[in-house]
């Protein structure tokens, strides 16, 4: 007999729980698949299944062999998806989750650049700041960015921010600049809302070190109105650098205590383990991956910007910083 068909057979039965729902499920009687369980048996020459009339159950080597059986038969799956895959056009509606700054400020020439390749894809794209669940099969994919609590998903790295502390030029002369995160007590500070405690900034080159209680006149859960307002001259900032990178380039805002600056953060999409990705799925984050790469533009500002330990890292104010 065939082996991968018995080793089929197996699978099914070990899952459904019995010899008569593997055959319906297999298109067999139920006398085939007693013959594909005694043949694979016979050809492994130990037992793998205890059988009764009313219940199957594993041996110890079955159990192990059920493991890789169904590896086997998952790399089987997605060998042949990839095989249609290759020729088949990608389809349908798209549905994202991602946070709402990053989705507003880089998402979307992202997705018209797809689509100039793709154009029989359509997107549904919900922007919000809160973790959605996947489980409810609303979207296909999402995009996080930071660390990724949950453990049961496929994750794959797109991109890399930073978190950056930052001011306007004219801030900075008017009311000088912080050289340690604990001078920001002496400054007004910006207050992001929507970090788990918006009052108190930790840095990365400081793990041990108590997180600075920072405050400010401008409070606000927006974080385009507290960039706004650092620009214009209102405080000290601390932002993920996708959603200040322009004006870090163009000199707009300017970097301190970038010493402290935390690197390397994750930007990942993350998916069900257990919902096959769809061609049209797979190509958009391998395109997203490329797109963005593992220098995006929101980070090209401080190629030459890195201070080193005893230097403040700070450029001319007049002048903007150059595109790496």
């Amino acid at each position: 007999m065939d082996r991968l068909t018995s080793m089929e057979v197996f699978v099914r039965t070990v899952e459904l729980g019995s010899l008569a729902k593997a055959a319906d499920a297999s298109g067999l009687s139920a006398g085939m698949v007693g013959k594909h369980l005694r043949a694979l048996e016979l050809r492994l020459g130990t037992r793998l299944l205890h059988r009764t009339t009313r219940k199957i159950a594993l041996t110890g080597v079955g159990r192990t062999y059920y493991e890789r059986c169904r590896r086997i038969m998952a790399d089987v799956d997605e060998a042949e998806r990839d095989a249609i895959d290759e020729n088949a056009l990608p389809t349908g509606v798209l549905r994202i989750n991602a946070p709402v700054v990053f989705g507003s400020l880089h998402l979307a020439p992202a997705i018209a650049a797809f689509r100039a390749l793709h154009p029989q894809v359509e997107f549904e794209v919900t922007l919000n700041s809160l973790y959605v669940d996947l489980t409810d099969g609303e979207f296909d994919f999402a995009i996080r960015v930071g660390p990724i609590g949950e453990v049961d998903l496929v994750v794959r790295q797109l991109t890399v921010c930073s978190q950056v502390t930052c001011a306007s030029p004219a801030y900075l002369e008017a009311r000088g600049e912080p050289r340690t995160p604990e001078d920001l007590q002496r400054h007004d500070c910006l207050i992001n809302l929507h970090e788990r405690q918006p009052n108190e900034w930790r840095f990365a080159t400081a793990p041990g070190q108590p997180a600075v209680r920072v405050a400010g006149p401008i409070r606000s859960n927006n974080v385009t109105l507290l960039c706004g307002a650092a620009v214009a001259g209102a405080g000290i900032l601390r932002m993920p650098s996708f959603v200040v990178g322009e004006e870090l380039r163009t000199g707009k805002l300017v970097p301190i205590l970038n010493t402290c600056t935390e690197r390397d953060i994750g930007i990942q999409s993350v998916a069900l383990p257990s919902r096959a990705l769809s061609v049209k799925v797979r190509l958009f984050i391998d395109f997203l991956a490329r797109h963005f790469g593992p220098s995006p533009p929101w980070e090209q500002w401080d190629a030459q910007g890195q201070c080193r330990p005893g230097t403040s890292g700070r450029r001319s104010r007049t002048a903007p910083r150059p595109r790496a």
